[in-house]
């Protein structure tokens, strides 16, 4: 078969549509656009953004040392959206399929 079908052609959008990072956690899982399948993208995708976000925490907690009970707190708050970014992108292409 020569092209992409459809439903891969919404798995590179995505993609695309992810951080490096994020990616390079899904290529350590042995998850590949143009052979993996929606289901493994999204679920991968949202595996990664959890590993590349406790990695970027790490860092953060490293360069800064020892956090206070409020900085804690207040770093759950501004980071509570972070599941969302997720749900947001897939939707876009979704959207953006059915047009």
């Amino acid at each position: 078969m020569i092209g992409l079908e459809a439903n891969q052609e919404k798995i590179i959008m995505f993609w695309r549509s992810l951080t490096n990072d994020i990616r390079k956690e899904m290529f350590r899982a042995r998850l590949h656009p143009e052979q993996s399948t929606w289901e493994e993208v999204t679920a991968g995708a949202e595996e990664a953004e959890v590993i590349v976000n406790l990695d970027n925490e790490d860092d953060l907690t490293e360069t800064q040392g020892v956090e206070t009970k409020k900085d804690t707190l207040n770093s759950k708050d501004k980071h509570s959206n972070r599941g969302r970014i997720l749900s947001v992108s897939s939707a876009n292409v979704l959207e953006n399929e059915n047009k």
